[in-house]
């Protein structure tokens, strides 16, 4: 390793190159031949990048990866990709169907689990 080299720091050939743009980093890592290639397709008349492979939609993406992996974590809280997903999904479905989560104007916002659990507790 290089002496002038700061602790932790890779050595070689990568150490060497500089730091890629965005646009750099997207391109290598979006490339023909990869897992996550983009390419351009148009849809409802404009262009838009999609992926090759995989998930077609954040909502296929998230609903492929849902796994009692830890997603997010605020203080003493908790939350797997999965138990997200549900609260994803309740909050979506009490967008569409505000009636039926007894949802107007000014009323107080439930939370997600308030949602999950369906208009009882609201």
């Amino acid at each position: 390793m290089r002496s002038d080299a700061p602790q932790g720091s890779l050595s070689g050939p990568v150490a060497a190159e500089r730091v890629l743009t965005r646009s750099e980093a997207m391109d290598r890592l979006t490339r023909p031949g990869v897992s996550v290639e983009l390419s351009v397709r148009e849809r409802r008349g404009h262009p838009e990048r999609v992926f090759i492979a995989g998930a077609q939609t954040l909502a296929a993406l998230f609903e492929e990866s849902a796994s009692d992996e830890t997603f997010r974590v605020y203080e003493d809280e908790r939350l797997t990709l999965a138990e997200a997903w549900r609260q994803a999904c309740a909050l979506g479905d009490a967008t569409r169907h505000p009636r039926r989560f007894r949802l107007t104007r000014g009323a107080t916002r439930p939370n997600a689990a308030q949602l999950a659990s369906g208009p009882k507790s609201i």
